[in-house]
């Protein structure tokens, strides 16, 4: 009898993200579009690695494209490994206290300022638990 595919074998794909936080302690999410991978889940901001691409410059130009907001404090402060049924990701978390952000939707995206405690309320990728954790 033959076992089932795999349906993770592939390559991972890298992501990069910045938890924003403001000086109240909220930290920026956004909400997902209807076509993407989980549709409408909550997450940080950030995205896909392009070829040769170092990890600060993805975040710079996902948060610019995503949010209007170039991080210029952002330090690395987690790696994630998490394997979905359909696929494999390994998130890159940047952290960056900034005290009045201004960003602003640019992919027609919901946006909301959430305090920490309460990540736990939306939902969020499998993958993000992690962020959750160390956050709290």
């Amino acid at each position: 009898m033959s076992r089932p595919p795999d349906l993770t074998e592939g390559p991972t794909t890298d992501v990069v993200v910045l938890v924003l936080e403001n000086n109240q302690g909220d930290v920026l999410l956004t909400q997902r579009r209807a076509e993407t991978h989980l549709p409408f889940y909550w997450e940080f901001p950030g995205g896909k690695a392009e070829p040769n691409e170092t990890r600060l410059e993805t975040l710079r130009r996902e948060c610019l494209e995503e949010i209007g907001y170039t991080p210029s404090k952002a330090k690395e402060i987690l790696t994630i490994h998490h394997t979905y049924p359909t696929k494999s990701v390994q998130i890159f978390v940047f952290h960056e206290l900034a005290h009045h952000p201004i960003v602003k939707p640019l992919e027609n995206q919901n946006m909301q300022w959430v305090p920490k405690n309460q990540l736990n309320q939306h939902q969020l990728p499998a993958a993000n638990k992690g962020i959750i954790d160390y956050l709290n």
